[in-house]
Parts: structure tokens; C-alpha cells; sequence
């Protein structure tokens, strides 16, 4: 049986929870003949800055966008507002909205990483 999720003008293609050690990189890939799209996110802490933050770097030479995930903070929640608008698949935008939850003892700090992959539905246009 397949199941079709939707959200206003949106399908619901991907939604998860991962449980990430603070080192480890989350590797997301759509694959589809002519479709090799990557994403990497990886979590970062910067004691320079005190708030949470995240940004986007494109590495061209190894075909991957970064998100990278900054202070996640020690239980609090954090994620993106808005959904974040990342590639085009078939004439439909791609966007991503997570939120991330942490828990540290000592040294040690785990990541609950929620996440879902939006596509804009064709009816409108898909952007």
C-alpha cells in the first residue's frame, strides 16, 4: 500500500528522527535517473558565538550541500522557522525543515535530529 502525505501545497516525500553523536555527519541522497542530489549535515559547536545558528555551504568539487548545525544548545529545541528551499527535482522545489533536541553528559553529546523533506506540489506551479 502506498501512502501519499500532504501539507497545504506540499508533499510530504521523506520525515524522520535520527539519534547523532555530535561528531557524526547525516548523509541525505536523492537518486533518480538524471538525479544525484546530496546533503550533508553535520553538527559544529562554536564558543565565539552564544546562540544557535545554521549554514549552508556548497562543496562544487565533491557535488554536496553542507548544513551545518551550530550550537544546538543542551536540551533545548532548535531548528529552522521556515521551511529552507534547497534544489529543484522535476520542476518541483525541495525544502527541509528539522529540529534538533540535545542531551549532553560530560564531554558526550547526543543529537535527536526530526526532519522533513517537503516538494511543492505541481498544481501550483511547484515553486
Amino acid at each position: 500500500m502506498n501512502i501519499k502525505i500532504e501539507v497545504d501545497d506540499f508533499e510530504i516525500i521523506n520525515s524522520g528522527s535520527i539519534i547523532v553523536e555530535n561528531k557524526q555527519v547525516v548523509n541525505f541522497n536523492f537518486k533518480d535517473s538524471g538525479l544525484d542530489l546530496n546533503f550533508k549535515i553535520k553538527f559544529t559547536e562554536d564558543e565565539n558565538i552564544s546562540e544557535s545558528k545554521f549554514e549552508l555551504n556548497v562543496n562544487k568539487e565533491n557535488n554536496y550541500l553542507e548544513i551545518n548545525i551550530i550550537n544546538t544548545g543542551y536540551g533545548l529545541n532548535m531548528g529552522n522557522q521556515n521551511i529552507i528551499p534547497l534544489a529543484i527535482i522535476s520542476n518541483r522545489q525541495l525544502y527541509l525543515k528539522f529540529m534538533v533536541s540535545s542531551i549532553k553528559n560530560g564531554d558526550d553529546k547526543d543529537n535527536l535530529f526530526n526532519y522533513t523533506w517537503y516538494l511543492k506540489n505541481e498544481s501550483n506551479g511547484g515553486k
